[in-house]
């Protein structure tokens, strides 16, 4: 599953990039490299999630560095201790400073929580927030900067409500029962 959550990110990453005009400097877009980062516990007790997650990354993103011609893509992460305040912090260190493209696989309900305002201002891509937070859930604002890949907590409990109150509704003859 993780494989296959990693290379949905990058195949996301891949088209989002190839959209991309680059003739007016892009942040983040260069010649020779996209530069994309994160904030994320890699300390502390999230650090179990937190380092594996980053490390698979890792991962792909060399594998495709060694593996194609043309833009690499270079991965800056910052560990945020899953500490709100510090996430924003390093978020914006990330946009103004780092300069990058895309924050990807942005970690934990309280660094999304604390940076979601400064990204829908700034418009710098979030791709993957890795958390279910209701933050995230734009049913009133389509079109953001904002790609969420996790079911959302408020999306996900009302597909449950929907599910439990109407279950005569599902199955391929729709009459499949809740089955706990």
């Amino acid at each position: 599953m993780k494989k296959v959550l990693l290379a949905l990110l990058v195949v996301v990453a891949g088209i989002s990039l190839m959209a991309c005009d680059t003739s007016e400097g892009t942040a983040g877009i260069t010649e020779d490299k996209i530069i994309v980062g994160n904030t994320a516990a890699t300390t502390g007790v999230f650090a179990g999630v937190g380092v594996p997650f980053n490390l698979a990354m890792q991962v792909v993103f060399d594998e495709y560095n060694d593996t194609h011609d043309g833009r690499d893509i270079e991965f800056i992460h910052y560990d945020d201790g899953f500490d709100g305040e510090t996430g924003l912090a390093y978020t914006k260190k990330l946009v103004e400073e780092d300069n990058v493209f895309a924050l990807v696989g942005h970690f934990g309900t309280n660094t999304v929580n604390s940076t979601m305002d400064y990204l829908l201002e700034t418009g710098v891509p979030m791709v993957y927030g890795v958390t279910g937070v209701n933050s995230l859930f734009f049913e009133d604002e389509p079109g953001n900067n904002i790609l969420s890949v996790q079911p959302i907590y408020r999306t996900e409990g009302r597909m449950l409500v929907a599910r439990a109150l109407n279950e005569s509704i599902f199955g391929e003859n729709n009459d499949a029962k809740l089955s706990i």
